[in-house]
């Protein structure tokens, strides 16, 4: 019987591997499957720290090189600059302002010319917009918002009041030669 005895076993050892198997696919995961998820799993987190991290930077890049953030006291000597300056003008809590400030955005970083942009919100903080508006005749009785003005010479040669889409800001833009 002692043949016998070596096939039972041989079987067994089958059998026991197959229920193994079987046990590890649905309870758990093989190896190779827990090594696939892993490196898919951290290639996911790894993409989402790298797009917050990109994220994070264009917004705080936006404002540093595409737009050169100026305050009153400084806005108030670019009006009496004979340099050729645009300024853009808005309130950075408005929504209307944040959408238009992205097409701006767009449209200079690809130019030279470094736009300055006064936070009309910071402005209202201080309790200086009647200073604001007295610094020029432009916005002397009253403003619009986003605006840009291009000043030369000492004056407001051109004007952009509200928000216009792409192709009107690079019109305006071109034709102040603002490259």
């Amino acid at each position: 019987g002692g043949m016998q005895m070596g096939k039972i076993k041989e079987k067994t050892k089958k059998v026991t591997k197959k229920t193994k198997q079987v046990l590890l696919t649905e309870n758990g995961l093989t190896k190779k499957q827990k090594y696939v998820i892993l490196i898919f799993t951290a290639f996911v987190i790894g993409l989402a720290i790298y797009f917050s991290v990109t994220y994070v930077l264009n917004s705080f890049q936006k404002i540093t090189y595409v737009l050169d953030e100026i305050t009153l006291d400084e806005y108030i000597e670019l009006n009496n600059s004979t340099d050729k300056v645009g300024i853009y003008i808005a309130s950075s809590d408005s929504e209307v302002n944040q959408n238009y400030e992205e097409i701006l955005v767009e449209v200079m970083k690809n130019r030279t010319t470094k736009m300055k942009y006064l936070d009309l919100t910071k402005v209202n903080e201080e309790g200086r917009i009647i200073t604001f508006m007295n610094a020029n005749d432009f916005t002397k009785d009253s403003y619009t918002e986003p605006m840009i003005l291009i000043f030369e010479d000492g004056k407001i040669k051109d004007s952009l009041v509200g928000s216009t889409d792409k192709n009107g800001l690079i019109t305006f833009l071109d034709s102040n030669r603002m490259d």
